[in-house]
Parts: C-alpha cells; structure tokens; sequence
C-alpha cells in the first residue's frame, strides 16, 4: 500500500509532474513521518520525482530488504543516467548512502498521493509521486 538519484554529489530520491508557483513548501500542517510510515511508504514502490535543488527529475525504486534505492535521472534536461545506491532509515529519517561519500539522511512528509522530501535546513529537496 502506499500511505531520492546521483549525479556527481547530488542523490535525489523520488516524485514529478505536481505544478508549483516557484518552490514547494512544507504544508502546514503535515508532519514528518516515522521509520516504520517511511518504510511502509517506499519499500517495493516506484515514483516519480522532481528535484527543487537541483535540475534534476527522475524515477526511484526502493527495496528495503536489499537496502537499495535505484532509477534514472535526467540531468538539467539533458543529460540521462541511471543509478543504484544504499538506502536505510535512520533517526526517523530516510538515508542514502553513495560508495565514496556521506550518508544523506532527510525527513519525509507526506503529500497528497506521494512524499517530499526535506533536507537538513529544512528545504524541500524533492517532491515525490508514485508511477502506477
């Protein structure tokens, strides 16, 4: 039931195709979900995201049993690619984790019929909806 992507240092995870006046923001009253709600909401679904960071759409997959958020991305409009990199929860926070690189953990809250995603200084990184 359903209650991030790299290129170079970005990794994204998941959403797309919502219209927005300029950026996201965090509905008011929506709070950001636990461990077990991100794991409920992710695991063995596919999304669509847009990234508000970074000019980078995409799709992801997550598999909490391998540990392993993977899809493709496309890059300023013009570059394509595709990616695989860890994924884990921790601190009620959904993290992944690049080979050479630190972990980035972020809170999700929960949107419509998908997710976003906020970053550390509470900035929406992505907007997330789920491909049927």
């Amino acid at each position: 039931m359903i209650h991030t992507s790299i290129l170079g240092s970005v990794l994204l995870i998941a959403s797309v195709q919502l219209s927005f006046a300029g950026d996201p923001q965090i509905p008011q009253n929506a709070k950001p979900l636990m461990e077990t709600e991100i794991k409920e909401l992710l695991d063995g679904n596919k999304f669509e995201f847009t990234a508000y960071d970074e000019p980078l759409t995409g799709t992801t997959s997550w598999e909490a049993g391998k540990g392993v958020v993977s899809g493709n991305y496309v890059w300023d409009k013009t570059q394509k690619g595709t990616y695989s990199v860890s994924w884990f929860l921790k601190d009620n926070k959904s993290c992944t984790k690049q080979a050479d690189k630190d972990a980035v953990c972020q809170l999700i809250y929960l949107y419509a019929n998908g997710f976003m995603e906020v970053n550390a200084d509470g900035k929406i990184h992505a907007v997330s909806t789920p491909v049927n």
